[in-house]
């Protein structure tokens, strides 16, 4: 899964795979970056190789209690 994370606000992302902890993505909010570019693109936000044959749940949580978080999810690439 890939996508733009913005430095400025920062991003916490946590990711379940057939309701299982699969990880997770953060970046810490940094206000010293220039506000005219505050985004990082493409971005690996989550990768596995776990996947099995079969139908299967993803879950993406935004954000964590008491930390803002902003997510632009770019795309998804599923191979077998």
């Amino acid at each position: 899964m890939f996508g733009a994370v913005d430095q400025i606000k920062g991003a916490h992302y946590t990711f379940t795979l057939d309701e299982i902890p699969d990880g997770q993505y953060a970046l810490p909010a940094d206000n010293s970056v220039d506000p005219k570019q505050p985004f990082l693109y493409n971005q690996t936000l989550y990768s596995t190789q776990l996947f099995s044959n079969g139908p299967h749940t993803f879950t993406l949580q935004n954000g964590v209690p008491g930390v803002d978080s902003f997510i632009l999810l770019d795309y998804m690439i599923y191979t077998t």
